[in-house]
């Protein structure tokens, strides 16, 4: 039960996110991951942005939890790949997303603490990135939760 209540809270606050100002960002406190799995259609780089950039959106210290989130991450991949658009849409966010971190802390955007993260979200709100990304990896959040 208590995994299914935090999943629950997971995806109202992730459509909370979506529709709010990033003052929810102050909730969260935990640093990424920045995990360097096998990417199909996107470079190491890019895969460790995205996910660092859902750590920092979305924390939790529940470990079936997190393992949903690194899945759905993960599974970005696969999303942007099946359409040329949505593809461009991320790499072109995610290279500004690290140009912003760059510009703010002088390193990528998975390397920069957790509130310089924040800070450099907050550059990117609006953004036809975040507008993608975001109904994206709620999508992927509910298939990956189903499969633990």
């Amino acid at each position: 039960m208590y995994v299914r209540r935090e999943f629950l809270k997971l995806v109202t606050i992730g459509m909370v996110v979506a529709a709010s100002s990033p003052a929810w960002l102050e909730v969260f406190g935990k640093k990424a991951e920045a995990a360097s799995g096998d990417f199909t259609n996107f470079t190491v780089e890019e895969g460790q942005a995205l996910n660092a950039m859902i750590s920092t959106l979305i924390s939790t210290e529940n470990d079936v939890v997190e393992k949903a989130i690194v899945k759905a991450a993960n599974a970005l991949d696969a999303v942007a790949g099946s359409d040329p658009d949505t593809l461009k849409i991320y790499k072109d966010g995610v290279r500004d997303l690290n140009k912003q971190a760059r510009r703010a802390g002088g390193k990528d955007f998975a390397d920069l603490s957790f509130e310089d993260r924040k800070e450099v979200l907050k550059t990117v709100e609006g953004s036809p990135f975040l507008a993608v990304l975001i109904p994206d990896f709620l999508s992927e959040l509910g298939k990956a939760a189903k499969s633990l």
